[in-house]
């Protein structure tokens, strides 16, 4: 039925946003031990895909 299938979908979004919730803690705790940054011509790129 539609309650099924709206509980399925929830459930799956909620997954999702746990998955999200734990990316953008590992993320944050890396960037609260970088360094400053120091003042540079050159310019690092790191590209990151999935």
């Amino acid at each position: 039925s539609m309650k099924m299938i709206a509980s399925t979908k929830l459930a799956k979004a909620q997954r999702a946003m746990q998955a999200g919730k734990e990316y953008g803690s590992a993320n944050s705790e890396i960037f609260q031990h970088t360094p400053p940054e120091t003042p540079s011509k050159r310019k690092l790129f790191v590209v990151v895909s999935s």
